[in-house]
């Protein structure tokens, strides 16, 4: 092959991994099933860089998950490369199932947070508006949100794994989320508590009850594939369809059998827009 088809092959070739989802900003990724690190089950905390920030109990790995508990009360972050981020946003996604029901207050599981005790972002999960049996997931962006400062609209089943995706803009301190995306031009919710900016050095899960009582409590569940970026398409985790690969696959393989030239703008650039 000669040297012109082979650097416009590699260009294509580049600009194909970053529309299907091949990034250089992902800022910490756990699959917590061994491919990332060799877990034991267990506690989370001290294994892989897992830290608990507060509390003591539960936040175990068990069979390739984590699991998080209201009965719980330990609360773990994980530091994030090139930390701390004063700027720009910071989005995270993972892979949620509910085995429990939340309590109707709910309360939150999941945010960003800072050296101390900033946290952002803040994912909630509630029974809060949604029919029996069922849950809902919500946004908030500081300590004055609850489980409708951004709740979605949408009743979850438990047993049921879904793919989760929060925002958090590290500049203005708002927060937002996504419910099974494949583009930033899904629809989300917003939060509409107080914003507070803060310097995002860590990603926490958290566990307990908010207040006393049942109904402040988040249930159990389990979490799978988390990744934390600096853009949308580092955690949405997007697999694209057979058919479309077959067609980049045949589309490849005639350039090579006929040696032609093709040009691909912004190819190799590592821009898709």
């Amino acid at each position: 092959m000669n040297k012109r088809v082979k650097l416009q092959l590699s260009g294509i070739i580049l600009g194909v991994c970053v529309a299907y989802g091949v990034h250089s900003e992902t800022v910490f990724e756990d699959t917590f099933d061994g491919n990332t690190f060799a877990y034991t089950n267990g506690p989370i905390a001290e294994q892989n860089g897992w830290e608990a920030h507060s509390g003591s109990g539960g936040a175990e790995i068990a069979d390739g998950e984590i699991r998080l508990s209201e009965s719980g009360s330990a609360d773990v972050s994980h530091a994030l490369e090139n930390a701390p981020f004063s700027s720009g946003a910071l989005y995270a996604g993972f892979s949620l199932t509910c085995e429990d029901l939340p309590g109707e207050t709910g309360s939150y599981f999941g945010h960003f947070r800072n050296n101390g005790r900033g946290y952002a972002g803040r994912i909630w999960t509630s029974t809060a508006n949604a029919e029996e049996g069922k849950f809902r997931l919500g946004i908030a962006n500081y300590s004055d949100g609850d489980a409708a400062s951004g709740q979605m609209p949408v009743d979850l089943i438990p047993n049921e794994t879904y793919r989760i995706v929060v925002k958090y803009d590290v500049e203005s301190g708002e927060s937002s989320i996504w419910l099974n995306p494949s583009s930033p031009d899904d629809e989300a919710v917003v939060a509409t508590d107080e914003p507070n900016a803060i310097e995002v050095t860590n990603f926490s899960f958290r566990q307990g009850s908010t207040g006393s009582g049942s109904s402040g409590q988040i249930g159990s569940m389990r979490i799978d594939n988390l990744s934390v970026g600096t853009t949308f398409n580092d955690v949405v985790q997007v697999v694209p369809e057979q058919s479309s690969m077959s067609m980049i696959g045949i589309g490849l393989t005639g350039m090579i059998v006929s040696g032609a030239t093709i040009k691909c703008k912004n190819a190799g650039n590592g821009t898709v827009k």
